[in-house]
């Protein structure tokens, strides 16, 4: 298993290219890896090969920027963790690819965009058949 938890934690201005990052592990934990990144300007997310197994638990908590980034492929996990992947973050953060952001292969949807400011539009066509915990999903969001 690659461990990446807390990676990047508190890196105020974030604004590195990941672009060739290359994961050969099957696991990954990515847990708070950019965790209090006020101003994340990551690039090359999208480009990312994702492992099978993953936890992206809070991974952009209190991320204050993370709508220049397409994160939608984020769902190339057979089993993953997103609970709080979305929460805390600034106002207007998350960008249009959230209409394509998959939530299939996860049973939790717990916190994800708790204190956050979210569109139901997005939404709309996700599958969430398989979820069974949706707590606090929307908890204090506007």
């Amino acid at each position: 298993m690659s461990n990446f938890n807390s990676m990047f934690e508190n890196a105020f201005n974030f604004n590195a290219d990941l672009q060739n990052w290359c994961f050969k592990a099957t696991e990954a934990d990515f847990c708070d890896m950019f965790n209090c990144c006020f101003n994340f300007e990551g690039k090359g997310l999208s480009a990312w090969r994702l492992p099978k197994k993953a936890n992206f638990t809070h991974m952009f908590y209190q991320c204050q920027s993370v709508h220049d980034e397409d994160l939608s492929n984020f769902y190339g996990s057979e089993k993953r963790c997103i609970e709080g992947l979305f929460s805390c973050i600034g106002p207007y953060a998350l960008g249009e690819w959230l209409r394509d952001f998959k939530v299939e292969g996860t049973d939790s949807l717990s916190e994800l965009f708790c204190n956050t400011t979210i569109t139901g539009e997005y939404l709309k066509d996700w599958d969430v058949g398989a979820v069974t915990d949706f707590s606090n999903m929307f908890n204090h969001c506007m």
